[in-house]
């Protein structure tokens, strides 16, 4: 099975989950606050136990540790560059105030922590050969993320008041998902596979915290359908003058910025192997991120217009995410 298949088939297997999740939380079929339930419940539990099990499963050389280190700068500078191509179509679109800023956070940040994740582990049990060591990549990725969201993201959406320190920003890079990638490397780093591969109980325990792991993928998306359904169709699809600039900040972040990754790349020539060329690509190629709506609504910015965000760029994902993967897959 080709490659582009089996992307095309994950992501509208995971997207399925997700309208189950919608429909469940548009019934009011699950409790009330279910999806932040399951969203504690993925990103303390199942992601990290993935990340850990996945992880001691590998094996890393001092080459994928020093790819992993270019990811995360990668990371950085194309999610800055996300802020940099915002200021432009802020000034373009006319927007101001809150909505301007939650604008620039659309851009630069990605689901890849319940969506991007979830589909590199599945790409990783079903496409080994290209995939394999996409989990540990795409942590480098999410670090180097992290620390522009929970730097210059977290000052956008908190309007400047100061209410958080710098040291208190950092401390959310601190997480359970951040721990269970440096216990992951440890793992690798002592080569815990091979020193505990003849114990039975051992392999046991791994096999079933694996199994809570797989969860993931659709604890994930039932999150992000439940999360969706909180949003009214007809506030989506009328007053088009307002919702024009979403469809612009979801086509930069979903086409446009990966799309100049693959450029850079090429014309860098192999300064990133394929692997984690590939997670970068797909990393960066992701819908709005959750995140931010949650933040809006935190610190009083413009909530609603960024949930809308999210709903109208996961729409566009089923299309634009295959068609950036197989551009990049003729360009690198």
């Amino acid at each position: 099975m080709s490659e582009s298949r089996v992307v095309i088939e994950q992501i509208f297997l995971l997207l399925a989950v997700g309208i189950i999740g919608y429909i469940a939380g548009k019934t009011k079929y699950l409790p009330a606050n279910s999806d932040k339930v399951i969203a504690a419940l993925v990103v303390k539990i199942t992601a990290p136990l993935m990340i850990v099990t996945k992880m001691y499963n590998m094996e890393f050389d001092s080459r994928d540790y020093l790819n992993g280190v270019k990811l995360y700068f990668f990371a950085i500078v194309f999610v800055l560059m996300g802020y940099g191509i915002s200021l432009i179509f802020r000034k373009i679109c006319k927007i101001t105030g809150d909505t301007s800023r939650i604008f620039s956070m659309q851009m630069m940040f990605g689901n890849v922590i319940y969506f991007a994740i979830p589909l590199i582990a599945v790409l990783s049990e079903q496409l080994p050969e290209m995939w394999g060591k996409g989990a540990a990549y795409a942590m480098f990725f999410v670090l180097g993320n992290d620390t522009v969201m929970w730097t210059l993201g977290i000052s956008l959406v908190q309007k400047n008041d100061g209410r958080k320190s710098v040291k208190d920003k950092f401390k959310h890079l601190i997480n359970a998902n951040s721990i269970a990638f440096i216990i992951g490397m440890i793992l690798i780093l002592i080569g815990a596979k091979s020193l505990l591969s003849q114990n039975h109980i051992v392999s046991i325990f791994v096999n079933k915290m694996s199994d809570v792991g797989s969860m993931t993928a659709h604890l994930s998306m039932l999150f992000v359908g439940i999360m969706l359904a909180n949003i009214k169709l007809g506030s989506v699809v009328k007053d088009i003058k307002r919702k024009y600039p979403l469809i612009i900040a979801s086509m930069v972040k979903l086409v446009l910025l990966p799309l100049m990754a693959v450029s850079l790349l090429k014309l860098m020539g192999g300064f990133l192997p394929i692997e984690p060329a590939k997670v970068l690509v797909l990393q960066l190629a992701m819908p709005g991120a959750t995140i931010v709506a949650a933040l809006a609504g935190q610190y009083d910015s413009d909530a609603e217009f960024a949930t809308e965000g999210i709903f109208i760029s996961t729409l566009l994902l089923v299309g634009t995410l295959p068609m950036v993967l197989w551009i990049s897959d003729i360009i690198l």
